[in-house]
């Protein structure tokens, strides 16, 4: 008869030998094969008026693919449950475009994305954070995007890095020269910086924020460029 005196158990995720011991007479080891942490900070951009997403890599040294999801609506209606979504692709890399649905703002449609990481045993993670933009669920000739006012240089938005302490770059492009204004909000809707009021140059802009005197948390950029209006999430970790 075997008197265990004591357990300890060590549980380290996602790794090649998680194990557990006692000090008694009784020993082994465990292999505990869990799905793939979400993906993390998903982002959408316009990229020659196709819906290009990007995000963090995942780390676990059995990641084999993403798959990618797609929801289209066709009014405001809240985002809805994961049962619902669609497959619409599968990568290795941790990025993917859209070539199905043009991101034209004030478009009738919106599409919602969210991703999901897999491991070599096809076991898959939770759901990422959504991310979304108005457009049209098809490809969009030249001609219509002429009748729209888009140009193939449309403004994208990104902000890298993110997560950041206490500097990041807002980088967007113009087709032309127009008034810009890019505001930041806390996450209760609190007006906390406005990087850029005025006309920018067409092409490329960086707009760099620094956020040394405000606390860690979650911060929401507004960036309005004549029609266009985009927002995304920023998180500070001090």
């Amino acid at each position: 008869m075997y008197e265990i005196k004591e357990w300890h158990f060590q549980r380290e995720c996602r790794s090649e030998t998680p194990q557990y011991s006692d000090d008694g007479n009784i020993g082994g080891e465990i292999f505990l094969n869990i799905p793939p942490y979400p993906p993390q900070n998903l982002q959408l951009e316009n990229v020659n008026n196709r819906c290009h997403l990007t995000w963090d890599e995942n780390l676990e040294y059995d990641l084999d693919h993403y798959h990618v999801y797609r929801y289209i609506a066709t009014d405001q209606a809240t985002i809805p449950a994961p049962v619902y979504w669609p497959l619409i692709g599968e990568t290795e890399d941790n990025e993917f475009t859209d070539e199905e649905f043009a991101p034209i703002p004030g478009g009738p449609e919106t599409a919602y994305y969210k991703i999901t990481a897999l491991d070599d045993m096809w076991q898959e993670s939770d759901f990422s954070d959504p991310v979304g933009s108005h457009g049209y669920f098809r490809p969009l000739s030249e001609g219509e995007l002429t009748c729209l006012g888009v140009s193939r240089d449309a403004l994208l938005t990104s902000v890298q890095p993110n997560p950041f302490n206490p500097i990041t770059m807002i980088n967007f492009s113009l087709p032309e020269a127009m008034h810009v204004t890019l505001k930041i909000y806390d996450i209760s809707g609190r007006e906390v910086a406005v990087p850029v009021n005025g006309v920018r140059q067409a092409g490329e802009n960086k707009i760099t924020f620094n956020a040394i005197n405000l606390p860690s948390g979650v911060y929401v950029y507004n960036l309005q460029a004549g029609d266009f209006a985009t927002s995304g999430k920023m998180v500070l970790m001090k």
